[in-house]
């Protein structure tokens, strides 16, 4: 693929996060303050997507894209903010997967004070929502 500039460009398939047929390039891009690091995304039918929230949604949109490739990207490491509250984590609840963990936090829902399952899959990901 060659750019209005003239420069080849050279996308990467060997992201294990990214779906069958997916590929990913970064480019630096000046900004006001300095450079900045820009992801991009390409689809299987020549799609881009300038960043990981735009691909995430067009693969949550899309029927070609299974549920288990949309939580894979989405989990990917650097890929969203790292989670770092610690809790004390059941490791033997029977009601998830084995490897996955869960907890039980207080939110404020309304201004009340509520418990609120949470859950920590295999990976690291933490997910808000068994479906996540």
């Amino acid at each position: 693929e060659i750019m209005q500039s003239g420069l080849k460009v050279i996308w990467g398939e060997d992201d294990p996060s990214l779906p069958a047929g997916w590929k990913t390039r970064t480019t630096q891009v000046k900004t006001k303050v300095g450079q900045s690091t820009m992801h991009w995304f390409k689809s299987p039918d020549g799609k881009m997507f300038r960043g990981k929230k735009a691909a995430l949604k067009f693969m949550e949109a899309s029927k070609k894209c299974s549920k288990e490739d949309v939580r894979k990207f989405k989990s990917a490491q650097g890929s969203e903010k790292k989670f770092t509250k610690e809790y004390d984590w059941v490791e033997d609840d029977s009601t998830i997967p084995k490897g996955w963990k869960s907890t039980v936090i207080q939110m404020n829902s309304f201004g009340k004070m509520v418990p609120s399952k949470r859950f920590l899959a295999p990976d690291g990901k933490y997910c808000t929502t068994r479906i996540d």
